[in-house]
């Protein structure tokens, strides 16, 4: 199976009906979603013992976890699963994610995640995402981009119309988060490099590598001195392409001297499978 590019040009660009003012700073508890509205999922998870660091705080990736999970409820209320679409011989593929986080909640803390499809174009669908703490302060936030990928071909597909005319009916009350663009530079000269092989548990259920082991991975690859003494303040990640089960993977990084660091996964063909950069502070 040939491992494409998954990164195309967005066209046609749309976002859905705002009804609010656009908010530039991270919200609070009178901006919350309406419950009643489907196109609103909310989930809440209470930190548990392994989900935090040594410094008693929930670990980065695991916030990627809770939106992920948030997400996968919320494409089953819509009905628009991976089952779902499989009649159509397409699956959701993510593309993009771009992760801020203002605080670290700490064990046994309860969070709430919010999310809704926030727009789509030809190409890309995309969600905004936050995460509020006790007091229903917006402690991370994230927009993820989305594209439908044809499971036979594995080539980009665009926008079927049924899916077209179910997006069209959301209305939204959250203006939405700035869509995370800019190309990011390959590495050519690693600072920091080690491999790993994808292994069976590393797998989701399109038997690609989870995104959320490619979060780890980067972060685990910089020396454990930028961990003791700086937190992940954000990270931005494209999955360029495939990698699935005994791939052997070189994750790759590079410090730019500035408290930010480029990262970079390369399967055996040395063909790019992920580039993030993450900002510590």
């Amino acid at each position: 199976m040939e491992k494409n590019n998954f990164t195309a040009i967005a066209n046609s660009y749309s976002r859905f009906k705002i009804k609010k003012i656009t908010m530039n700073k991270p919200h609070n508890d009178k901006d919350k979603p309406k419950e009643t509205n489907i196109f609103y999922k909310t989930a809440d998870f209470r930190i548990r013992a392994n989900e935090i660091d040594r410094n008693g705080k929930v670990a980065f990736p695991n916030i990627v976890n809770y939106f992920q999970e948030t997400a996968w409820l919320h494409v089953i209320d819509l009905d628009l699963t991976g089952e779902e679409l499989l009649q159509y011989d397409l699956m959701w593929v993510l593309n993009r994610m771009k992760i801020e986080v203002f605080d670290y909640p700490k064990l046994h803390e309860t969070v709430t995640v919010k999310t809704f499809p926030s727009g789509f174009d030809k190409f890309f669908f995309y969600r905004d995402l936050y995460l509020y703490n006790g007091e229903n302060e917006v402690i991370a936030q994230a927009t993820s981009t989305s594209l439908l990928v044809d499971v036979n071909t594995r080539k980009l597909a665009t926008v079927p119309d049924f899916l077209k005319a179910k997006v069209q009916e959301i209305d939204i009350e959250i203006p939405p988060l700035p869509i995370a663009k800019g190309k990011i530079k390959p590495i050519r000269a690693a600072d920091f490099q080690s491999k790993t092989t994808a292994k069976w548990f590393d797998l989701d259920t399109n038997n690609h590598v989870n995104h959320i082991r490619y979060f780890k991975w980067i972060l685990e690859n910089l020396p454990n001195i930028v961990h003791e003494k700086q937190q992940i303040k954000s990270i931005d990640i494209i999955m360029k392409s495939e990698a699935t089960l005994d791939d052997v993977l070189t994750i790759q990084a590079i410090d730019n001297q500035d408290d930010t660091y480029t990262h970079q996964i390369l399967n055996e063909a040395e063909k790019v499978v992920v580039q993030a950069v993450s900002v510590f502070e």
